[in-house]
């Protein structure tokens, strides 16, 4: 059978005592998992101490449960992890813990399998949890630097948005850089507008592709504006973002939790049935409703067209 191995690490500014007591809590695990942060109503049992196991049971998390097989203190974890739904399927996973001058060093290991059928899917499968992993090691470390997480999630299905001219670059880069790519892109686009003394009047990225297999995404980051720019640089294009009726999560918080918006979205597409019919010809975007290092809390639209 196809194996699987994901190892992702952050380093996290609080003592490896507090990062130890922190995990061997599973009660603490709903502050920071990637997946139930995706699902705050899902149905969690605990072991009467809180370290043996935890069960959880969700509409759209699908159901299994956790449990404890050893422990070295201040240093690793060991767990067996076992899914009953939305497919069973079994993984060892660890937590190793090192001390650093920053204080600790948190990898998060797992090792599994996929049933021989489904070995294509091997690539775009270690991109996904690698990604949940990675959402989850930012959040346990914001959740211990500062005792909260500041990602809120909210639903709305069948919001209707106009279609949108826009002035926008388009770009092609790996995941991993996608803030920095993004970013960059931003601010070449928010200088253009100024400069040109466009009024525009939002902005927003389009995704015109994820490729999971080989962790690339195509976008488009966009101005909306009312009338045709000229004089653009060749990097620069016009286009237009066709109205639609979308499911919408709402997420409020830093940038870089917004994957947790994107991951409750596409678990509400999948589930069974599904919460919504994703659209395959009009693609999903972002809408930012604050501007960038304006002061005021990040609000940001998740849009995904529905059928």
């Amino acid at each position: 059978m196809p194996k699987l191995s994901i190892s992702e690490k952050i380093v996290i500014n609080v003592p490896v005592e507090k990062v130890y007591a922190s995990i061997h809590d599973f009660r603490e695990w709903k502050e920071w998992s990637p997946w139930l942060v995706c699902e705050k109503d899902c149905a969690l049992e605990f072991a009467d101490d809180a370290r043996a196991w935890y069960s959880w049971d969700g509409k759209y998390v699908g159901s299994g449960k956790m449990s404890l097989k050893g422990t070295v203190e201040n240093e690793k974890f060991e767990y067996f992890l076992e899914f009953l739904k939305p497919w069973k399927s079994k993984a060892d996973v660890q937590f190793n813990l090192t001390k650093t001058s920053e204080g600790t060093e948190v990898e998060w290991v797992m090792q599994s399998s996929l049933p021989w059928f489904m070995w294509w899917m091997k690539p775009m499968m270690l991109r996904m949890v690698s990604m949940d992993y990675k959402r989850g090691l930012k959040m346990m470390k914001e959740y211990l630097e500062t005792g909260s997480v500041g990602s809120k999630l909210e639903y709305s299905d069948g919001e209707a948005f106009p279609a949108r001219a826009f002035v926008g670059i388009k770009n092609v880069c790996g995941m991993d850089d996608m803030e920095k790519c993004m970013g960059g892109d931003f601010e070449k686009l928010l200088a253009t507008v100024k400069e040109k003394g466009v009024e525009a009047t939002e902005f927003f990225t389009v995704y015109e592709k994820w490729n999971l297999g080989r962790g690339e995404v195509a976008y488009t980051v966009c101005a909306a504006v009312d009338n045709e720019v000229e004089g653009l640089g060749d990097e620069f294009i016009m286009g237009l973002r066709e109205a639609c009726d979308g499911f919408v999560v709402t997420h409020t918080g830093e940038y870089h939790h917004l994957g947790n918006a994107w991951s409750a979205g596409m678990m509400r597409a999948r589930s069974k049935p599904p919460v919504f019919k994703q659209s395959k010809q009009q693609m999903p975007f972002e809408i930012y409703l604050t501007q960038p290092g304006s002061g005021e809390e990040v609000v940001t639209k998740v849009v995904m067209p529905k059928v």
